[in-house]
């Protein structure tokens, strides 16, 4: 009977998925050997962990969050900055989004908070 050492599967899978830490930061993490690591990354290994690795990679690589999020609250400071201090139409789109995104409105209370302009008082 050969060895088995205990490791997260879910954690494992999600990681050589994501792909953002290299192999042998995962293995530190896990206590197994980068060459291990590796080899259940190439399929050689854990076969069983290989549906669940090229599904998670395929939900990262089309989960656009993912991608915008380094930029989110870059976007964020700048819709706030323009909503408050702008009297533009820029400035109202900004703060209508604002208002929509944040806020949680609805399409339907579109017209009253175009009215109301909530972020002049």
């Amino acid at each position: 009977m050969g060895k088995h050492k205990s490791y997260d599967d879910e954690w494992l899978a999600t990681e050589l998925a994501r792909g953002k830490l290299k192999r042998v930061e995962i293995a530190r993490a896990m206590g197994l050997s980068a060459a291990h690591v590796g080899r259940i990354a190439a399929g050689r290994l854990r076969r069983d962990l290989q549906p669940r690795i090229q599904a998670m990679r395929a939900a990262f690589d089309h989960d656009p969050r993912l991608t915008a999020s380094a930029f989110v609250k870059a976007m964020l400071a700048r819709h706030i900055k323009l909503g408050v201090e702008g009297d533009s139409e820029t400035a109202r789109r900004c703060r209508e989004f604002l208002i929509k995104q944040v806020l949680g409105f609805r399409q339907d209370t579109q017209t009253a908070v175009e009215k109301a302009d909530l972020f002049r008082l």
